[in-house]
């Protein structure tokens, strides 16, 4: 659109509408007119900001639950209502105690231990993440590196393992660095079984996996943020970290078996 003359006093604008440029794409210009109309930022999708939890206030007439009743029934930050920390200081407090009961149990040894895994099982509980923007066309010479970097692939194991409903691995050395938040800790594994048969043919004799739990992971003062919907914004669940791994390794996806690990999926384990 080209503007040829501007009447301040009648307020109004002649114009004249060209034909797009091969180079500007016509969905370009229905998105400057969509976002012309639309709120400011409303798609400013990468703007970090603090997020600010909203929800029904609690009943005052209910009483605080004691801090015994809090150590037997939270285990896991997700099991923290969100927004009570955020409105109160009382809560806050009290997350903190909860906290550091939880750091103070002993590291139990998991070297050696079996862990029983629901295939997929974080997946199905969560929406699948799509990453916004497809990868742009790999130069040849990055083709070429990861290619020249491969490592060995088993095709059949992951195609056996992803139509599984349940499979157990054995623990063997751990391998988490002793600096961190604490809110995982990683090991070298083996697959035992797949749907409870023992596996065999061409799988992988050494894996890794990473074991989240948040109950004893650092978390910054409230007294270092200046509100609590600033320290909340800090606040992470095992839930948040095994989902940034996943969109991170579907990222990466054209690179996996070669610069990155081949990424076999998020699991619910427990061990016997």
């Amino acid at each position: 659109m080209l503007i040829n003359h501007v009447d301040e006093q009648l307020a109004t604008v002649k114009c004249e509408i060209a034909p797009p440029s091969s180079a500007v794409p016509l969905r370009r210009l229905f998105a400057s007119y969509i976002q012309q109309s639309l709120p400011q930022n409303y798609l400013a999708l990468d703007v970090e900001h603090h997020p600010f939890t909203q929800g029904a206030p609690n009943n005052p007439n209910l009483p605080v639950p004691a801090d015994d009743d809090i150590l037997a029934t939270r285990h896991c930050h997700s099991d923290f209502d969100r927004y009570t920390l955020v409105t109160s200081h009382s809560a806050v407090e009290q997350f903190f105690r909860w906290k550091s009961k939880m750091r103070e149990r002993p590291v139990l040894p998991l070297a050696g231990t079996i862990l029983q895994a629901e295939t997929h099982g974080f997946d199905r509980q969560r929406r699948p993440f799509q990453p916004r923007y497809p990868v742009d066309p790999l130069p040849e010479s990055t083709l070429a590196h990861l290619r020249a970097t491969a490592r060995q692939s088993f095709p059949q194991f992951s195609k056996l393992l992803n139509g599984s409903r349940t499979f157990s691995l054995l623990l063997d050395e751990e391998l988490s660095p002793s600096e961190g938040t604490g809110y995982a800790r990683t090991f070298s594994c083996r697959i035992v079984t797949i749907d409870g048969k023992p596996t065999s043919g061409n799988i992988p004799t050494k894996l890794c996996i990473k074991l989240f739990d948040d109950s004893v992971g650092s978390v910054p003062s409230p007294t270092e943020c200046f509100f609590l919907a600033m320290w909340s914004s800090n606040f992470y669940t095992a839930e948040d970290m095994i989902q940034n791994e996943i969109n991170t390794y579907l990222r990466l996806e054209h690179a996996w078996g070669s610069l990155v690990p081949q990424f076999y999926g998020a699991h619910y384990v427990s061990w016997i």
